[in-house]
């Protein structure tokens, strides 16, 4: 999608990438709301370790030189994943911190 909006090189990507692979965050009544909506997918298709494993590809395809990852929708499995596995100086911000780009 970067391509299609620009020839600048993508410094930083940034924001909640809905990665609920192994639960979500903020349970109701039970249910794991973030594992079934956010998704892209049906409530009834889950987000898998592959469709990770492609988005960290083309994460990685796109070059970005930072990346910060949201933690409020996506399980630690994956920011932890993504961590390890991104190209990018990768961080997952807390709140009341600052950060620089």
């Amino acid at each position: 999608m970067v391509a299609r909006l620009s020839d600048e090189p993508l410094y930083a990507l940034g924001g909640g990438l809905h990665f609920p692979v192994t639960g979500g965050r903020g349970n109701r009544a039970g249910i794991q709301f973030q594992t079934l909506v956010g998704t892209g997918k049906p409530p009834w298709q889950r987000i898998t370790d592959e469709d990770l494993g492609r988005a960290i590809a083309a994460i990685n395809s796109a070059g970005p030189q930072r990346v910060y990852l949201s933690g409020h929708d996506t399980c630690d499995y994956a920011l932890d994943r993504m961590v390890r596995e991104l190209n990018a100086e990768t961080v997952v911000p807390e709140a009341g911190a600052t950060y620089r780009m």
